[in-house]
């Protein structure tokens, strides 16, 4: 059991900051990164990066970064580093998928 007064807590995620407005979802992937929709925004953040994926423009058309776009993103999973992400608005389910170098020089 832990006593609670010994606990260290750091706030991650906060509503209404500069950079978030309204999470919605949080998840983390395999490899430990924090990723959450941002309802209001219109994006797939991560407090490591600026963000994931979005354009914050409101439409249901696919797309990758910064020309993705999302009505409304809302609950998000995530299976290794594949993200699962549901576009209420849209009506649809969308796969964000993370590529990385192959190979370093």
């Amino acid at each position: 059991m832990v006593d609670c007064k010994d606990a260290s807590i750091t706030k991650i995620v906060k509503n209404g900051s500069p950079s978030l407005r309204t999470v919605y979802d949080v998840a983390v992937t395999c490899k430990g990164k924090l990723v959450f929709s941002d309802l209001e925004v219109g994006k797939v953040d991560s407090c490591v990066e600026n963000y994931i994926v979005g354009s914050g423009i409101d439409s249901a058309k696919d797309g990758c970064e910064k020309t993705a776009f999302f009505v409304q993103p809302t609950g998000i999973c995530v299976k290794g580093e594949t993200i699962l992400l549901t576009d209420t608005g849209a009506a649809a389910v969308k796969i964000i998928s993370l590529t990385e170098p192959l190979a370093d020089f």
